[in-house]
């Protein structure tokens, strides 16, 4: 594993398992190589899913590494990315374009950090939904006020398309 990310970082990493398709899992990087994300407390039980902290080892679960997810710093980036999905509009870039991005907000990384243990402290979000709240929502969430899913989005083109 490289070094630990910064204070507040939207992270993830690429789960492979059996007779499951590929998928990404989120978190939120707390300092002193801890994670807040939304996954089960206990094994794989799905009903048991909530937000809690964690170790990164634990976070990593068996994968040696780890990537950073980067969002637009300001308002006017993010209306540029908003243009620049519309020329090859999907379904799923019609609900993103949709999104309230007047809401919109990058937080700082305290800030980050704070919402996270907020969410896991108060589980305020509700209980997990693989397509409407799941631990990319949560991350995204956390440092933008947005929450949304590229791959529930990418699922959604597949079927509607």
């Amino acid at each position: 594993m490289r070094g630990l990310p910064a204070l507040g970082s939207v992270i993830y990493v690429h789960r492979k398992r059996y007779f499951v398709p590929s998928y990404c899992h989120y978190g939120i990087y707390t300092g002193n190589g801890k994670v807040v994300h939304f996954a089960p407390a206990e094994g794989i039980i799905i009903r048991k899913t909530r937000i809690h902290e964690t170790t990164m080892e634990d976070f990593l679960d068996g994968d040696k590494d780890f990537f950073v997810r980067h969002f637009p710093t300001n308002i006017e980036e993010f209306k540029l990315l908003i243009r620049a999905k519309e020329k090859n509009a999907s379904i799923v870039d019609a609900v993103w374009q949709g999104l309230e991005w007047q809401n919109y907000h990058i937080y700082t990384p305290e800030e980050t950090v704070q919402r996270a243990y907020a969410c896991a402290e108060s589980q305020t979000l509700g209980g997990y939904s693989l397509p409407s709240n799941n631990c990319e929502h949560f991350a995204i969430y956390c440092k933008t006020n947005l929450r949304y899913s590229d791959q529930v989005g990418r699922v959604l083109d597949l079927v509607f398309i």
